[in-house]
């Protein structure tokens, strides 16, 4: 059932991530950054984060290929969560995060998933309403300390708004 799932794969596509090259205009902005770090640094030249204009621009593509390492290591732990999530909701749940995933306009993205799924988790009518099954009228009620949405008449909805209201 989760082959059905799918996911926008083109949005992570940066497998191999290749350093920029070293042009004229990007060994120039390292060296008025050295010039500023040397400006900074003072007295202390120890506390420099970069000797040289070298250093500064190995430094900088080693930070981009981590930060897209570890933003696709995020995304890889997102879409792991999301199976284990997936496969502990009942069958018939399951169908119906199917539906409304596939009929979504919504980027398919792993977070936006587990962002489903712990909509229902939160509110189990959720699915009943979005397919006109069960009332819109709700009201959240924390009984034995677990967050429970129960359904209500519009009379009594309409009456607590306006409770809310005068207050």
């Amino acid at each position: 059932m989760w082959n059905i799932i799918e996911f926008d794969k083109k949005l992570y596509g940066f497998k191999e991530y290749q350093p920029r090259e070293w042009n004229s205009r990007r060994i120039a902005a390292a060296k008025r950054a050295l010039e500023k770090e040397i400006e900074k640094a003072g007295l202390f030249p120890e506390l420099m984060r970069f000797h040289s204009v070298e250093e500064r621009v190995i430094q900088i593509d080693t930070a981009v290929a981590q930060r897209i390492k570890q933003f696709r290591d995020d995304v890889a732990s997102d879409l792991w969560k999301c199976r284990r999530e997936f496969k502990s909701l009942p069958a018939n749940i399951q169908k119906d995060v199917i539906n409304f995933w596939n009929k979504s306009f919504a980027p398919k993205e792993p977070f936006r998933l587990l962002s489903l799924i712990n909509r229902y988790k939160q509110d189990p009518l959720y699915f009943e309403r979005e397919k006109g099954n069960a009332s819109r009228y709700t009201m959240s009620v924390i009984k034995d300390g677990v967050l429970k949405v129960i359904e209500i008449s519009k009379e009594q909805y309409w009456k607590n708004i306006t409770q809310i209201d005068s207050k």
